[in-house]
């Protein structure tokens, strides 16, 4: 399997063609390069995800018998989205206050025509390269909210930080703020990157750990005003979130609390999220995430957009009651934009808390009065069984439901020390409509089976298979890497990590993605069909290995030096990225689209 070195290239955002159906939904206007053409996005070349139009009537493309006449339902058909009340990306603009049609083309979003973001109001509508109908349907924007999550594992002399990249050709003026409050301004090169590292939100974080390193009781679910960091640009960028950045302060501070590892201080509880811009946050999530495991608890938070935005929770397993929420999940919450409602599962154990198997929140389904970001995780996990050392915090953004598909196609990470076939992960599978029925490829993975929303995900622990996984349905597929006790080495790196599987209707051409420089080895795992050519930093990809009878396969490549990297293909693929250090890890998605690929058919 391909390692290669890397290097630096710019973006570009190719589109597709539906067969025989439309072009797919996009608008023309700058993302920041030089030129013009914008973002095409690339909902659905050679994959059977999305709607197509036949003129007013729409087409399910993963089962064409499925066609609904937008006509009579006085609509009109979008290509990738389906029936429409208004066209996605166009809108208006007054006085400073733009609209804009929702990517499902269900009506309209207010939003500000904001001049931090080089937006400019004009009768004809919000524009400039970030507004919302210039911006593409895909993890770049300009417009971020960073959010410290519970981390009860971490002691608070490690760094949050938030990491942003700029995928233009122009240069980024970035400004971080909370609240009311200025944190950060900067200018940012093409094709450069900033680490910016903030104080911790303590409400948020939770408390340290004891002086012997374990995880502490982490509290009630809670409410925090201006509890998110917000980052805007006045260009397109990328953007992460570290929790904690760094695993190791060398030397190590006399406070550090830790059981000493030679001269070092060891964070032993990391994980890192891609953020999603605010232009593709929806307001309709399900949570995945690891069970809670004693005074351990799995979390998500939810991070207003938004003034007087309302959130309600349909909740699955018990809530540690606060922030309007009682321990089954019922009541509201009233946010304003960058407000904070972390969700705690309840804890297990009583006051010793012993490492009893505890409340599993995964399936809980928020709903908002307008769009949220959601992240969901785990205080400290131990992965996959509560006898794996060691625990680890793990964190993820959630894609909105909309987002979601039917095919997924998961690899195993490559261990610290490269590829092995004893490579392991664990893997949790929810339905998110009734009666799905969830097939594998290769067959041995698992038999058949149909998953309800009511159901307990589905888990598969200690997977060495690489697998092709389809719904019938929309599914949620959450890929763990396990504890340094069943990764496949022999040595200390590596802990629990988190990311949410890309559905295979939005991958795409190129990415713009990070690979921070300070943990001891980083990888990409990239899939693609097999005889499709994808280069990573001008590096033909090599070597992949089949996946089943699919037609898909994997190559781990490993990253070499600088932190920003890029990948391109002829046709979609999909990026996970990963990375090790001793006793910890992080993983997250490389970048997706976010169309609504899988919108009901009514």
């Amino acid at each position: 399997m391909g390692e290669h070195d890397v290097g630096r290239r710019g973006i570009f955002l190719g589109f597709c063609l539906f067969g025989v159906f439309s072009a797919c939904a996009s608008t023309d206007d700058d993302l920041g390069a030089n030129g013009t053409g914008g973002p095409k996005i690339d909902l659905c070349a050679g994959i059977s995800e999305g709607m197509g139009c036949e003129g007013a009537v729409a087409v399910d493309c993963s089962d064409p018998s499925q066609r609904v006449d937008c006509g009579a339902l006085g609509k009109s058909c979008h290509a990738g989205v389906g029936c429409v009340t208004c066209t996605p990306g166009t809108g208006t603009c007054q006085n400073g206050k733009a609209t804009v049609c929702r990517p499902d083309g269900a009506g309209y979003l207010d939003y500000d025509c904001d001049a931090t973001q080089g937006m400019q109001c004009s009768p004809n509508g919000c524009t400039g390269a970030c507004s919302w109908g210039a911006l593409g349907s895909s993890y770049l924007g300009c417009d971020y909210y960073p959010t410290v999550t519970l981390n009860n594992g971490v002691w608070g002399g490690f760094d949050f930080a938030a990491v942003v990249s700029n995928v233009g050709k122009l240069p980024a003026h970035v400004v971080l703020t909370r609240g009311n409050d200025s944190v950060k301004e900067l200018v940012l090169p093409p094709g450069e990157l900033d680490t910016i590292r903030l104080p911790w939100v303590k409400e948020l974080k939770g408390p340290d750990p004891n002086f012997m390193g374990q995880p502490q009781a982490p509290g009630q679910t809670t409410r925090v005003e201006a509890g998110a960091y917000r980052i805007r640009s006045d260009q397109p960028i990328a953007a992460y979130q570290f929790n904690p950045l760094d695993y190791q302060i060398d030397p190590r501070p006399s406070d550090c609390p830790a059981p000493a590892e030679g001269d070092g201080c060891f964070s032993y509880s990391n994980d890192a999220s891609l953020l999603l811009p605010a232009h593709m946050l929806r307001d309709r999530y399900t949570v995945s995430t690891w069970p809670t495991l004693g005074c351990k608890p799995s979390f998500f938070t939810v991070t207003a957009t938004h003034d007087d935005t309302e959130v309600q929770l349909a909740a699955r397993g018990g809530i540690a009651p606060g922030g309007g929420f009682d321990t089954t999940g019922q009541g509201y919450a009233k946010l304003n934009r960058g407000d904070v409602v972390q969700v705690i599962a309840m804890p297990s154990g009583g006051p010793f808390c012993f490492d009893n198997v505890g409340s599993d929140i995964s399936g809980t389904v928020v709903k908002a009065t307008k769009p949220v970001q959601v992240i969901a995780g785990h205080g400290c996990a131990n992965v996959p069984a509560p006898e794996t050392q060691a625990c680890d915090h793990v964190e993820e953004v959630m894609f909105p439901d909309e987002t979601l598909g039917k095919e997924y196609v998961v690899a195993a990470p490559a261990p610290p020390s490269g590829p092995n076939p004893d490579a392991q992960e664990t893997l949790r599978i929810l339905a998110v409509e009734a009666n799905t029925v969830i097939s594998f490829d290769p067959s041995t993975v698992h038999d058949p089976v149909t998953l309800s929303p009511s159901d307990p995900p589905l888990e598969l622990r200690y997977l060495r298979d690489n697998v092709r996984i389809k719904g019938s349905k929309p599914i949620i597929v959450t890929q763990f890497m396990q504890g340094t006790d069943a990764n496949a080495d022999e040595g200390v790196a590596g802990d629990p990590a988190q990311s949410q599987a890309i559905p295979t209707g939005q991958y795409r051409n190129e990415y713009t993605f990070l690979a921070p420089e300070n943990y001891d080895s980083s990888w990409v795992d990239v899939t693609s069909k097999l005889g499709d050519s994808v280069w990573v930093d001008d590096q033909l990809v090599t070597g992949d290995s089949p996946i089943g009878q699919s037609g898909w396969g994997v190559a781990h490549v490993k990253l070499g030096g600088g932190s920003v990297h890029h990948a391109k293909g002829a046709k979609p693929f999909g990026i996970v990225v990963y990375g090790y250090g001793d006793w910890t890890s992080y993983m997250y998605p490389g970048g997706l689209n976010l169309g609504t690929i899988n919108p009901p058919v009514k």
